[in-house]
């Protein structure tokens, strides 16, 4: 009952230190952004609230016994809770990765991608499309890896947690920054990751914590004072994120794209 106030709180917080100390230059006006991504909130938390979460709890509930991956080892609790969470934050990392490498998957991830300005709002900008596409991630994550429903709960918590933490547009300073970048994912990183630069924008994929780009070669942090964030010519407006993923888009050089990865103008997801 109170991890949903605290992360409200967290995120109240997060908004007023990404307005008080800003890490890049906010290019619009901060309340369009803002009715449009939580309007579009709205529906991702409903679909969350009747699809994801219910699926997650239906699989944690009918998971006979303790199966999956952690089943086969006889381990403390505690020790299986972490090692679980570990390997959810590791699928997670792909599951995203594959959001910008398989076409289906980036016409839904790419609205995300859409806002023009990255920050605490663009946390719960995502396609009820990808939100339905993701129930059925989480019923392959538990049932792979076998994690207890109180482990489970924890480590979503954190999830929401980090998620809101990443996208704002939060000047953390230099030497915070490169501490907590050697064990989480911070705004510098998840900036990065939604610069216009192809070079900058196919990175970092990680969630919670930054190991997994390190691990598998995917950390690239720009310089948050001259990045510039979103999708070319991609509109962000509350329709027109909807119809996103079956509609073609001017790009800013004239061009056009039907979402494939390797065909985003100056930046390309995934290839």
């Amino acid at each position: 009952m109170w991890a949903p106030l605290v992360i409200a709180v967290w995120a109240c917080a997060l908004l007023l230190l990404q307005w008080r100390w800003p890490a890049r230059p906010w290019r619009g006006p901060w309340w369009r952004r803002a009715v449009t991504n939580a309007a579009l909130a709205m529906l991702a938390v409903a679909v969350a609230a009747l699809l994801v979460k219910p699926v997650a709890n239906w699989t944690l509930a009918t998971q006979p016994g303790a199966g999956g991956l952690l089943g086969l080892v006889q381990w403390h609790p505690v020790v299986e809770g972490v090692l679980g969470a570990l390997l959810l934050d590791w699928t997670f990392y792909w599951w995203h990765r594959a959001n910008h490498r398989v076409p289906l998957l980036w016409r839904f991830h790419a609205m995300h991608h859409a806002d023009p300005d990255c920050g605490v709002s663009t946390a719960l900008r995502f396609h009820i499309g990808e939100l339905a596409l993701s129930a059925a991630v989480r019923i392959a994550q538990i049932a792979l890896i076998g994690i207890a429903l109180d482990a489970y709960l924890i480590y979503e918590s954190i999830f929401q947690a980090a998620v809101l933490f990443h996208h704002a547009n939060w000047r953390l300073g230099a030497r915070l920054e490169r501490v907590l970048q050697v064990v989480l994912v911070t705004p510098a990183i998840h900036g990065s990751h939604h610069s216009e630069q192809r070079h900058e924008g196919d990175a970092n994929y990680g969630v919670v914590l930054s190991c997994w780009d390190r691990l598998h070669r995917s950390l690239s942090i720009a310089n948050q004072s001259t990045v510039r964030i979103g999708l070319p010519g991609a509109p962000w407006s509350f329709l027109a994120s909807l119809i996103l993923p079956i509609r073609r888009y001017g790009l800013s050089d004239g061009s056009s794209s039907d979402f494939t990865p390797g065909r985003q103008g100056a930046r390309t997801p995934g290839e």
